[in-house]
């Protein structure tokens, strides 16, 4: 059921919807890293994450295959990538 649930988070990603990076790079520890999706591009999404920051800035282009729903709380830990 999870990895359906996964593809049509996927083909149906949108503007305003919750998620967690299933591949931060491999120097990032902690997590998980999650936030909200501003803006959808072919294969790519521009994300604000909620608890990381990658070189000063909160937002990124992730590539659709490594993101994931998330539905919980927001985690308390607060992460940084310099």
């Amino acid at each position: 059921q999870w990895p359906a649930r996964v593809a049509a988070f996927r083909v149906n990603l949108k503007a305003g919807d919750r998620f967690k990076w299933t591949s931060p790079p491999s120097g990032a520890w902690g997590g998980p890293f999650v936030g909200m999706v501003v803006r959808v591009d072919m294969a790519i999404a521009l994300v604000q994450f909620d608890n990381l920051i990658i070189g000063g800035l909160q937002t990124r282009y992730i590539p659709r295959e490594q993101l994931e729903p998330f539905d919980g709380p927001a985690p308390a830990g607060r992460y940084e990538i310099k």
